[in-house]
């Protein structure tokens, strides 16, 4: 590829060994940085090195998530083939297997909390509908005295009253007044 280009190309002149096209306003290659003329200046016209370096292709492994490196002209599903045969190491199997931890321990249960909840009796690991000893029959649960109940607060009990024959007391209650006028007040000292 070499032997393709000249060395030379400061007098505007293509750098293209058969080209000899000199050109008032020569273009810089963005890749490679050589002068060439309007016909050669794409990447694939003077076999630009660089340019096949800076397009090369990556694709993703499905067991593992890495980039893989596609070669020019080899297939994507060819070069991950090469690399799961080359020691692929399955992070996606390791991360299924942590992504199970927050399962819901009840058997009929099939939920997946992304935050895990754990029973305090039991240490099992439940979704929020099972989180309560009593919703996953927990066989660890508290062995406490039965609290008693919770009595009534005390209301203060009216007096006894006496009956109005025995006491001798009329039936109409006198009223205190609400106030007292201010000529009937005690003067101050």
């Amino acid at each position: 590829m070499t032997d393709l280009l000249r060395s030379d190309g400061d007098d505007g002149t293509c750098m293209m060994a058969r080209c000899s096209e000199a050109d008032l306003l020569p273009t810089l290659c963005t890749k490679c940085n050589r002068r060439f003329c309007t016909k050669h200046i794409a990447p694939h016209e003077h076999n630009c090195a660089a340019h096949a370096r800076s397009n090369a292709r990556t694709v993703e492994c499905p067991m593992c998530t890495q980039a893989v490196a596609v070669r020019p002209g080899e297939s994507p599903d060819a070069a991950v083939m090469a690399h799961m045969e080359t020691g692929c190491a399955p992070q996606a199997v390791q991360q299924a297997a942590t992504n199970w931890l927050n399962m819901c321990s009840v058997h009929s249960c099939t939920r997946n909390e992304v935050q895990p909840i754990t029973c305090e009796y039991c240490r099992q690991t439940y979704c929020v509908e099972h989180r309560h000893y009593k919703s996953h029959q927990c066989r660890a649960k508290p062995v406490t005295p039965p609290m008693p109940k919770a009595q009534p607060a005390a209301t203060p009990s009216p007096p006894p009253q006496t009956s109005p024959a025995s006491s001798g007391a009329s039936l109409v209650a006198k009223k205190a007044p609400l106030y007292v006028p201010l000529a009937a007040q005690a003067p101050r000292n």
